[in-house]
């Protein structure tokens, strides 16, 4: 069964004394490949990941991004049906984050399901077809991202002050973000009353209704369930 699952940890395990392909090779023996198939497989990734030069090299030795490759390697390397991902961008740079998205790009197309854990929505939203949000242990918002956006995308005003945000937004908006004249947040009321009671706290200069990110639609919905939360807790 353990050969249809593959699993990056966010925390790296791999044995740090040991060599990098000796490593891999075993690892992915493990789950019930011969020692040459498994050799095939390690080496065609070393080689995608640009690691051909580190293959004899202890562990410990590689830098964080190449560790961080190298278990990327260890869970994909046996082609499990499943692959389960916890931050798998960690310590990478742009240039290997690429082509970390064309893996992952390349295993969805193969029919490959990927459960991926992470705090970066703008990955989220790059990446996933479906999300599921957690907090303090309980589903808070799910949906394909599509749906997602659909629910949320009317919700979200850009305003602007003049002379500087004046105090009582809160009273009409869930906070998302602020910056000099400028609030982003999500409606408590209809758009009209929002707009009027906005206009009594001081002078706007623009209000207009915008589709919400992704990381947005994290932080109204968190901020959103925090008193029913509350009310289960014993």
């Amino acid at each position: 069964m353990s050969h249809r699952f593959g699993y990056l940890p966010e925390e790296r395990g791999l044995y740090q004394k040991s060599g990098l392909r000796e490593t891999l090779v075993y690892l992915t023996q493990l789950k019930g490949l011969s020692r040459a198939d498994a050799g095939h497989r390690v080496d065609a990734c070393l080689e995608r990941f640009d690691l051909q030069a580190q293959a004899s090299k202890n562990i410990q030795t590689l830098s964080k991004g190449n560790q961080q490759k190298a278990q990327f390697i260890a869970a994909i390397a046996h082609e499990p049906e499943v692959v389960i991902l916890d931050e798998p961008f960690a310590g990478l740079d742009p240039v290997n984050q690429l082509v970390l998205k064309e893996v992952i790009g390349e295993l969805q197309a193969q029919g490959t399901t990927i459960l991926f854990s992470t705090h970066q929505m703008e990955q989220v939203e790059r990446l996933c077809d479906r999300l599921c949000l957690i907090h303090r242990g309980r589903v808070v918002l799910e949906g394909t991202l599509a749906e997602v956006r659909s629910e949320r995308g009317g919700s979200c005003v850009q305003v602007t002050f003049e002379g500087g945000l004046p105090t009582g937004l809160d009273r009409w908006l869930t906070i998302l973000e602020t910056k000099d004249d400028r609030v982003v947040g999500s409606l408590k009321d209809g758009l009209a009353p929002t707009l009027k009671g906005l206009m009594d706290l001081g002078p706007v200069v623009e209000f207009k209704v915008r589709q919400p990110t992704l990381e947005e639609i994290f932080i109204e919905t968190v901020k959103g369930s925090e008193g029913t939360l509350h009310e289960v807790q014993p």
